[in-house]
């Protein structure tokens, strides 16, 4: 029998690929922003048959809710020490992951990507702490990395 206290989830998952669509950035990126685990936001965004997630708790209806476009934009002007994003970066490329790709998979150059590996960088946009922080987290639960999608202007 359902929980009589969870509520339909067809409307934070509207929200959610709202939210996604309207600034271009992956579903993991947005989660981790917001606070959602990683598999609740993978359940929700999933539309295969049999698979769709139709009802959620209301705690996390109110964290998805409270998503906004706004503070999605600020993170590609916002800046980040780069400790963080140096141990995710190096933690992916020592598990095989060429550099190349994850270059290209967050939009950086090579030579951005090369400063941020050796420790010559001094500050990140926090867009790409959080890409680094979603994909360490999907390789180490075993998910597949969100296809690259191209950043649109904030």
């Amino acid at each position: 029998m359902p929980n009589p206290f969870w509520i339909d989830a067809a409307p934070f998952r509207a929200h959610l690929t709202h939210v996604c669509a309207g600034t271009g950035l992956p579903w993991p990126v947005v989660a981790l922003h917001a606070r959602l685990p990683l598999g609740l936001a993978r359940q929700l965004l999933d539309t295969r048959p049999g698979r769709q997630v139709h009802r959620i708790a209301p705690e996390f209806g109110r964290q998805v809710i409270a998503i906004d476009e706004a503070s999605l934009r600020e993170l590609r002007t916002a800046s980040r020490p780069p400790g963080a994003s140096r141990r995710a970066a190096r933690r992916l490329v020592g598990r095989g992951l060429p550099p190349v790709a994850l270059a290209r998979y967050l939009h950086v150059s090579l030579g951005e990507l090369g400063a941020l590996l050796s420790g010559t960088t001094r500050e990140v946009p926090a867009v790409l702490e959080l890409q680094l922080r979603s994909l360490v987290a999907l390789s180490e639960e075993g998910g597949q990395a969100p296809a690259r999608q191209p950043l649109r202007a904030a």
